[in-house]
């Protein structure tokens, strides 16, 4: 499983990333519960895999990420970020005046509290001349970044050695995090070299209790008895695993690090975690990891109590163990078996290695060990496979969970336990390969408390145990190999020589060599006659290997299986029915999965005496019927050079095995036609052959392409140029559950489709028989031409059925395309990646998705946030200030843009010939092989090199691919009227491809952030690329490009599209990506000849060999024409959206609530690639208030590259004379979907009086609506209408009077009076408000502008891990097209001509004075020079 993690832009900086590949294990189903494969906005933390300042830990900014989670054949989702971007704009809550919408998230800053108490049963670490015995231990906690570490405590001793530490070290983690794991290690100390780690711990931070109580101590005020309790969680013992003992450095260091791949127990270590939400006074000020002693006396009552146990252990045999050369001559190595507890032994005797079998039959127990009560203390029980005298050296081992024995107590039956080799010791070092089969020990083990094992229901009767291991009888063992498939290649033609051994007791027995094959038919039985036990649980496994022969060096083990003797039937005598076989997976000799498999059964059979001979076995081969073969062979495509020699006339060779040598087989004649790496053979060929009745039996097909043209002599060697092994199971028409009917194989990456289509099938079948019962027999729909090729309406008597049931689907889609209705009811991408939406809701929850949620519940109830007691008061939230905007006229309500009567384009130009084109894509489609779902043909893989479990020194490649149509029929399709596949069809023609490229997006750079692409396209020897119009330093290129190119069809039919990096000064420019379209598989589809002349625009990712991410996308379509008709209709003239000037005008005209008492305040602006442009400075601006009246002009070029270049930046600086300047804090403002109404409408755009407006109109639609309602009420009820109600418009006051006029009663006219008289009295002081707010602006007093807003500014503490409010700015932002710039001048900053705007002179700069306390007051600030004011009379 590999997990995809696209970076794709930092919210704060506009910086690109790369996407990146990590393995995933536990957290897939985690990422696949919460983040379902969506792009989101992720707080971004200091962690241990991004590497940043050692004292930087927490909030760093914020990262919007894309997970993926892809399992075998999926297909990873590409992003159209442009219309993710749009969507998410819209959708965001206010009119986006402060900028980009941060996500809404509580930072919170709380403590993780680790208390080290003591380490026990530690081994020296170093013992020599200079120095005594003893080790010199601590602990190192590695969280987030952060890094806390115990003092170093030295013990000396010989074993067992218990350091003390009694301390606490404190972390702080500042949350939301999304870091969760704890690394704890214990070290050794050294002066004179690096220190050792003796093991490691790992711990989740979801697993932490958390608490919101103080710690008890002197620092609260607390009594005497308070002081020295400790309130934490009860300590716990973990255990350490790690290398053998005395093993350090390299060979050790994977062992001491990953406990869980360990085989030595190295001690234990007493720990106690929580996370404090509300730490002590003493501790809030300490923000950087630290530690501290005990403030508690420890109390040894904390520890959990101990118990006494029992270990027996009964070991019987050893299997397949490693054979080492012994000294001594004619003499075997000795071996012995060690198991151990902690520090707790038991050894066995020594034993001769006998052809890999070693008989110990010895019961050992170990009695009334004490060991902790809880069970996740008691440590692992290990077995040691021990080599003799004289290097006595470990070679096996394994680990058992002490949980698991003690759930079985003693009633567990003998088993066998898998070795693995040391990893410590390799063969140089006298240890067993690595990758080598390291065997098996039969042992029955018994574990529980030591009462337990004096119960008489729990005790072993030792005498019977060793009576049923060592009583043994005659038995015949009878092994059937029936057939072998997917078989590693062991040699360069990804073939082999295979043959069967298999062992048993010592002895082995082999099958016959079949030659040149991966899918060998044996229908072998092999016979051992030995002595066994009654009872086969103390039996030895059967280990069956493959094994591959070599003549002119030694034979190799390819593939291995244990196969335990108790799934062996016991036949009550030898003519007893043979059991049936079952297919067992095979794994490589170094217990690797693979994915060969093989097909056997075994027997045992009981034998009066060992020299009794029984009878012959009967045949295994199955039952056999008649059936025919129908091959039709299209050819071979994109065939590779062997040894550089280009394939000449390739010919293929198809065999079709069967027992006993009566398979069949055909040549095809060699053809060189068009060309040798693309040959067309165009035969069709029919063999009677004997097929199994059970598909359990059937063969593998082997195909072979051969070069026949190696020389002058005909009778030379012929090479081999791929090879491929087809399963013959699923074309087997009686085979009703796998039966794969011709011509329905699926495009790769269209499993999607399949699955839809069987999740569908009911309700399709469902729609089907209400047509048919509504009197509709077919559907007769109309479709444009087929080009010039004609498709027959029944192919085949034989699968009529399934060959109408895949024309209905097509017609159905084709019928869903053209209705309006069905478009508009498509479900969209729901950022899923490889699964249907439908799929994932249809699917059960997962039980870590469960787990999780309870999780998220307890958090919530254990951690509710406290506003009163914070650890950082001053810690502000990066999103304070709330998307929720005000309306900005009084009222309290907010609207998101969406709910606003603005309209925004979502793209810069629709062209003409994108009309009619664009179906497929708005249903969600990418590439156009998951509409046409099935391939004409069948495609099978060539391939040649040998086989590796380490895909990195595998040489097995795909060299070439096969086509064709493979069919088995249960009747001789010779006598059929017309073939299943005409081959007049295939007859070769001419044809002009077309493909007409658009653009590409999110491609991968291959060096730093940016790339220079160009296209470059292939098609058989013809190639085409467009490097002289290259485009410059983007991800996202526009390219408009059409290649026309001549081919044959059938003929070399693969169309190869790709990306490359323009470089000026290497000559071999790299391979962003690639994509592959088959023109054979389009052109000879049904559903491609019937979509219309307009082909659909489809979007095709881009991969790369040497990884499994996608590069990004192109958006294109393809058109193949008969090269007559191609003569008549032109290509398509590809142009983009035209290029146009605009400037961006912003007025910064003041700020407010900067928090500093005085400063020297400027502004910088810049957006995308522009250059960065300032106001003047604001000398000695006092209480934040600084006055610009500054105009910026940047001009910009339409339309823009990306959406993140529409970000407009400003920065407010502090002015310093003789230092740096220094940052106040930044913000951003999206501006893109600005400029795209900018670009559509070509008028001036002044962002926030047009959001300001559409406020106020929604508004007053609104009040109408409510007012119309209220006067309805008031007239129905006889209520008064509220004056409040009413507008000052004259319109208004019209109505009103209307409204109101009185119908003769007198205290309804008198009312009308005072309403009117109200009305008149505010209007009149609004008008003042007026004139006195007028002659404010004139002199630059005033209040900003009515297209001006203010946008708040924040400050990345990043030291502190907090973001502080810094003020806001009054802006105005108006973009212009060119032709307005020149209709409405205006000047930088305040030069003339100041207009369009004017703006006034600013307010509260410095002034110079004659008083020189006003002149102190200027400079240093009030609060300095009344200080100053005083201190210089009393210096007087």
């Amino acid at each position: 499983m590999i997990l995809l993690v696209r970076l794709c832009l930092m919210r704060d900086q506009c910086v690109n990333f790369q996407t990146m590949s990590f393995t995933a294990s536990g957290l897939a189903s985690r990422i696949v519960s919460q983040m379902r494969t969506e792009a989101k906005t992720t707080a971004l933390q200091c962690t241990e895999g991004f590497k940043t300042h050692s004292r930087a830990t927490g909030f760093r900014g914020f990262l919007k990420l894309s997970v993926t989670v892809l399992g075998p054949n999926d297909v990873q989702q590409a992003h159209d970020l442009d219309a993710e971007y749009q969507k998410e704009l819209v959708e965001e809550v206010g009119y986006g005046v402060d900028g980009m919408v941060k996500p809404n998230f509580t930072m919170k800053t709380t403590y993780l509290v680790i208390f080290v108490w003591e380490a026990e049963d530690l081994n020296i670490m170093e013992a020599n001349l200079f120095s005594n015995t003893r080790i010199e231990a601590y602990v190192r906690v590695n969280f987030c970044g952060s890094q806390a570490i115990t003092s170093v405590v030295c013990v000396r001793g010989r074993a067992r050695l218990a350091p003390e530490f009694n301390e606490e070290l404190w972390l702080p983690v500042t949350e939301p995090t999304e870091t969760r794991r704890i690394s704890v290690g214990l070290w050794n100390y050294s002066s004179h070299t690096r220190d050792r780690p003796i093991a490691h711990l790992y711990f989740d931070l979801d697993d932490i209790e958390r608490s919101s109580k103080y710690i008890s101590g002197s620092f609260l005020g607390g009594g005497l008895l308070e002081q020295n309790n400790y309130m934490g969680p009860r300590p716990r013992w973990y255990n350490l695993y790690g290398a053998p003992i005395r093993i350090q450095g390299k060979r050790g260091a994977l062992q001491n690090r990953y406990g869980n791949e360990a085989s030595t127990y190295r001690g234990r270590l007493l720990l106690s975690m929580e996370l404090l939400a509300r730490p002590p006074n003493e501790q809030r000020h300490k923000s950087m990891a630290h530690r501290r002693p005990f403030h508690f006396k420890p109390n040894t009552r904390l520890t959990s109590a101990s118990a006494k146990y029992h270990l027996r252990a009964l070991v019987v045999m050893g299997s397949e163990i490693p054979q080492f050369r012994s000294p001594a001559i004619g003499n075997c190595t000795k071996m012995r078996l060690v198991i151990s507890i902690g520090n707790h032994t038991l050894t066995y005797a020594w034993e001769p290695n006998k052809r890999g079998v070693v008989m110990w039959n010895m019961l050992l127990t170990l009695k009334a060990i004490k060991l902790p009560v809880l069970v996740e203390e008691i440590p692992d029980v290990c077995l040691y496979l021990v080599r003799g005298p004289p290097k006595i050296l470990t070679v096996c081992f394994s680990r058992i969970a002490a949980a698991r024995l003690l759930r079985e107590q003693f009633r567990a039956g003998p088993c066998w336990e898998l070795l693995k080799p040391e990893p410590s010791r390799a063969s140089q070092l006298g240890g067993a390969a690595l990758k080598t089969n390291p065997g098996a020990v039969l042992l029955k083990l018994g574990f529980g408390l030591s009462e337990d094992a004096l119960d008489p229901d729990f005790s072993w009767p030792e005498e019977e145990l060793l009576r049923k291991a060592k009583d043994r009888v005659p038995f015949c063992l009878r092994v059937f190999i029936y057939q072998a498939k997917e078989l590693p290649a062991s040699d360069q033609t990804s073939l082999l020589d295979p043959y069967v051994k298999v062992r048993f007791c010592g002895k082995k027995e082999k099958t016959r060599v079949h030659a040149m094959t991966t899918a060998p038919l044996f229908y072998e039985t092999l016979e051992f006659h030995e002595m066994l036990p009654l009872d086969v649980r103390f039996g030895p496994d059967i280990v069956v290997q493959v094994w591959d022969r070599d003549v002119f060096s030694s034979n190799t083990p390819r593939a291995l299986l244990r196969f335990p003797l108790t799934k062996c039937h016991v036949l009550a005598s030898e003519g007893s029915k043979i059991p049936s076989p079952s297919w067992e997976n095979l794994t490589s000799i170094g217990a690797e999965p693979i994915s060969s498999q093989i097909l056997m059964s075994a027997a045992l059979i009981r034998k009066r005496d060992l020299s009794e001979r029984l009878g012959r076995s009967e045949c295994i081969i199955p039952q056999m019927r008649q059936a025919w073969v129908e091959i039709t062979c299209v050819g071979v495509r994109q065939l590779k050079a062997h040894r550089l020699r280009a394939p000449q006339e390739p010919c293929v060779r198809i065999d079709v095995p069967a027992p006993n040598d009566r398979g069949n087989c055909f040549r095809t004649q060699p053809s060189s036609v068009p060309s040798g790496r693309n040959a067309n053979f165009l035969e069709r060929k029919v063999m009677a052959i004997d097929m199994p009745e059970n598909p359990l039996y059937a063969p593998n097909l082997d195909l072979r392409v051969y070069d026949a043209r190696v020389g002058i002599s005909a009778g030379l060697h012929k090479r081999l140029l791929g090879a491929s092994s087809i399963d013959l199971s699923s074309k087997l028409p009686w085979n009703s559950e796998a039966f794969v009917a011709p011509q329905t194989e699926l495009f790769s990456g269209s499993d999607v489709w399949q699955q839809e289509k069987e999740r569908n099938e009911e309700s399709h079948l469902r729609t089907q028989s209400e047509l048919l019962g509504s009197g509709l027999s077919q559907w007769t729909i109309k479709y444009p031409g087929d080009a010039g090729l004609q498709f027959r309406e029944r192919l085949d008597s034989n699968h009529e059925d399934d060959y109408d049931e895949f024309e209905c689907d097509v017609e159905h889609l084709e019928l869903e395309r053209h209705s309006p209705d069905a478009l508009s009811s498509m479900p969209g991408d729901s950022g899923t990646g490889a699964f249907d939406p439908m799929i994932l809701s249809g699917l059960p929850m997962i039980h870590e998705d469960v787990i999780f949620r309870e999780k998220q519940i307890q958090f919530a109830e254990k951690f509710p946030l406290d506003e009163d007691i914070t650890p950082f008061p001053e810690m502000i939230n990066a999103s304070s200030t709330s998307t929720e905007y005000s309306t900005l006229l009084g009222s309290q309500a907010s609207y998101k843009l969406s709910e606003l009567p603005i309209s925004f384009p979502s793209q810069w130009a629709a062209a003409e010939y994108i009309e009619g084109r664009e179906w497929w894509t708005k249903q969600g489609g990418r590439e156009l092989e998951n509409h046409l779902k099935t391939k004409p043909f069948e495609t099978y893989k060539l391939f040649r090199g040998k086989f590796h479990p380490n895909a990195s020194k595998s040489t097995l490649r795909c060299v070439g691919v096969f086509k064709g149509i493979l069919r088995v029929l249960e009747t001789n399709p010779s006598c059929e009227k017309e073939p299943f596949f005409p081959l007049q069809i295939l007859s070769s023609a001419i044809y002009t491809v077309r493909l007409y490229i658009i653009r590409g997006s999110n491609l991968q750079p291959v060096n730093g952030n940016s790339a220079d692409p160009y296209l470059r396209v292939k098609l058989g020897t013809d190639i085409q690329d467009s490097r002289s119009s290259h485009c410059t330093r983007t991800l996202k290129p526009e390219f408009y490009e059409t290649f026309e190119f001549r081919t044959v069809i059938p003929g070399p039919s693969l169309l190869k599209v790709q990306v490359r990096d323009w470089n000026r000064f290497y000559p071999v420019h790299e391979i962003i990506g690639q994509t592959e379209i088959d023109l054979e598989d389009r052109w000879f589809h049904y559903g491609w000849q019937k979509l219309d002349r307009l082909k659909p625009i489809e979007i095709r990712s881009l991969h790369k060999d040497t990884s499994p991410i996608i590069q990004g996308q192109l958006h294109l379509w393809l058109e193949i024409r008969p090269e007559a008709e191609a003569h008549r209709e032109p290509p398509v003239e590809l142009h983009g959206p035209k290029k146009q000037k605009f400037e961006l005008r912003i007025v910064c005209w003041k700020s407010r609530d900067v928090p500093f008492d005085m400063g020297d305040y400027f502004a910088e602006f810049w957006i995308g690639d522009s250059r960065k442009q300032k106001t003047d400075v604001h000398w000695r601006c006092r209480n934040g208030q600084a006055s610009w009246n500054w105009r910026i002009k940047i001009p910009i070029e339409l339309p823009l590259d990306s959406p993140e270049k529409g970000r407009l930046m400003l920065q407010l600086w502090d002015q310093d004379v003789i230092k740096w300047n220094e940052v106040i804090g930044d913000t951003q403002v999206d501006l893109y979907r600005w400029f795209l109404k900018a670009y559509h409408e070509q008028r001036v755009v002044n962002v926030f009086k047009e959001v300001k407006d559409a406020i106020s109109r929604q508004q007053m639609k609104a009040a109408k609506k409510e007012t119309y309602g209220r006067n309805i009420d008031s007239n129905e009820e006889g209520t008064e209408i509220n004056e409040t109600e009413v507008r000052t418009s004259p319109d208004t006051l019209e109505n009103h009077h209307k409204a109101i006029e009185p119908d003769g009663d007198s205290k309804d006219a008198r009312r009308h009076a005072t309403q009117m008289a109200r009305i008149e009295a505010r209007s009149d002081s609004k008008d003042a408000a007026y004139f006195v707010k007028q002659l404010k602006e004139m002199v630059g007093l005033g209040e900003i502008d009515e297209s001006a807003e203010w946008i708040n500014i924040t400050y990345h503490d990043r030291r502190r891990s907090r973001v502080l409010p810094r003020g806001s700015l009054a802006l105005s932002i108006e973009i212009l097209p060119e032709e307005e710039v020149e209709l409405r001048p205006a000047g930088h900053g305040r030069t003339e001509p100041n207009a369009n705007p004017y703006l006034p002179p600013t307010a509260g700069r410095f002034r110079f004075s004659y008083n020189p306390l006003a002149l102190y007051s200027a400079l240093l600030g009030p609060k300095i020079a009344f200080q100053v004011s005083i201190d210089i009379p009393s210096l007087s």
